[in-house]
């Protein structure tokens, strides 16, 4: 039998005034498109601020701001992300950034940009963050299974935002991808995304 996971409880902002309850997603029933009865494991809420969310996400300004049960109530439940990637948005979009978001492994990468495709979040504001988090991490030092995957954040951060660092640093793993690997160079989702992906004549 599993663990019980222990539910994290993560405060964005002190005033805030909703609290964001995460919940992992029921397994689908296999040949139905319907899911199980009941919710997932309850993982992690989070204090934040309504109009900060309203403001920054359509989607979320649809349900808080308009003729959804959630517009009436303090307390939302989402199943969509993971409290790291969940909370790397929520820090960013309510300006209370801390050094433990750049540390998050890369897979936690791709799964802000899940959420952020899903809730309609703009890809602009992981600009700043990830340029440190790749600062930080140098990206200069890391494998080549590593490099694989950071090319398609690299890429589409830089497509939507533009950076002095991230230019540099898909340059320099596609370089390093061609002269060092005995295959053509290919990203790697390590994640079950599978619609976040490079066009295929995006690597070079």
């Amino acid at each position: 039998m599993a663990t019980p996971v222990t539910p994290q409880t993560i405060t964005i902002v002190e005033d805030g005034d909703l609290t964001i309850r995460l919940f992992k997603a029921p397994k689908r029933i296999p040949n139905f498109t319907m899911t199980a009865r009941g919710r997932g494991s309850f993982l992690a809420s989070f204090k934040v601020s309504r109009d900060v969310l309203a403001k920054e996400s359509a989607v979320f300004k649809a349900e808080l701001r308009g003729f959804f049960a959630e517009a009436k109530s303090s307390v939302v439940d989402v199943e969509e992300g993971t409290v790291k990637s969940l909370e790397l948005w929520f820090r960013i979009i309510h300006n209370a950034m801390t050094e433990a978001m750049y540390e998050i492994p890369i897979v936690e990468i791709w799964e802000a940009l899940a959420v952020a495709d899903f809730r309609d979040f703009p890809e602009t504001m992981l600009n700043g963050w990830f340029a440190k988090w790749l600062t930080q991490m140098d990206y200069q030092t890391i494998d080549l299974f590593e490099m694989r995957q950071l090319l398609y954040p690299c890429r589409l951060i830089d497509y939507e935002c533009g950076s002095s660092v991230l230019p540099e640093a898909f340059a320099y793993m596609t370089r390093m991808l061609a002269y060092k690997s005995t295959k053509h160079i290919t990203e790697f989702n390590p994640t079950s995304h599978y619609h976040l992906h490079l066009l295929g004549n995006e690597v070079r």
